[in-house]
């Protein structure tokens, strides 16, 4: 049973359109960024098995959200990103490839298991 952690938007990797993407944890609470494009169609990106770690995470954001708002309307990058960014706090993901040394990549904010981060920084 697939349990849904947030739901976001992410970018098609292959047209480049804003799409709808969630955080799902699987089985044996192997997590997933999943984003799902009309015309090409769903990519799962696998965040490790790292449930606990995500939950506590959007729990977090959530805090921050209910003291700070979420921003309302507002785009705090006055158009100089793709999305509107409204939210004061929140969990980024930054999905890696073509990494020096080949390994599959994905790197979250303090990401606890993060191969890719020694890649980047060599």
């Amino acid at each position: 049973m697939t349990e849904f952690l947030k739901e976001t938007r992410s970018i098609c990797s292959v047209c480049g359109e804003i799409v709808p993407a969630t955080y799902e944890v699987r089985e044996n609470e192997q997590v997933f960024f999943s984003r799902s494009c009309p015309a090409h169609g769903v990519v799962d990106t696998d965040l490790g098995y790292h449930a606990a770690y995500y939950r506590k995470s959007f729990d977090i954001e959530k805090i921050m959200i209910e003291r700070y708002g979420d921003g309302g309307n507002t785009d705090i990058s006055k158009g100089l990103s793709p999305f509107p960014l409204r939210k004061p706090a929140g969990l980024a993901i930054l999905e890696v490839r073509g990494t020096a040394s080949h390994e599959p990549a994905a790197i979250g904010a303090g990401f606890p298991r993060c191969r890719a981060a020694r890649s980047i920084a060599q």
